[in-house]
């Protein structure tokens, strides 16, 4: 006997989704003289329920104290009928119980992952952090 589970859509939106996502998408303008403009960007979603799961947590570098880059993999869990395309910008909020924002994650998304019941698909945030020395003063 097969189970279906189409219908758990509903209850992950309700009890598991508390976090919120945008979505952004570029796309090209054509003008009046038929000529196109550079690619701008465009809101497909905004305060979307999802899941925010923070699937490799950030380690310091210990072997440089100049450079600290970042490397933690996010992962976005949705409805399912959402348009999530490989390279939309993402702004996700990591929300408390009382709707408070806590952190915020800016990136673009990899190709997502269909599922009946939801879609994943994972931010990668890659960025540098470079080390300053405090002045002399502080």
């Amino acid at each position: 006997m097969a189970i279906k589970i189409g219908g758990t859509r509903k209850i992950f939106k309700k009890y598991m989704y508390k976090d919120r996502f945008e979505v952004y998408r570029l796309t090209q303008k054509e003008n009046d003289d038929f000529t196109v403009n550079n690619q701008v960007l465009e809101p497909l979603y905004t305060n979307e329920p999802c899941k925010v799961s923070l699937n490799y947590q950030d380690l310091p570098e210990e072997d440089s104290l100049l450079v600290n880059p970042t490397n933690q993999h996010i992962g976005i869990f949705c409805d399912p009928k959402l348009d999530i395309r490989k390279g939309d910008k993402i702004i996700a909020y990591i929300m408390d119980d009382r709707g408070n924002v806590l952190d915020t994650f800016t990136d673009f998304a990899g190709r997502p992952e269909k599922h009946t019941s939801h879609q994943q698909f994972a931010l990668v945030n890659r960025g540098c952090l470079l080390y300053t020395s405090p002045s002399p003063r502080d």
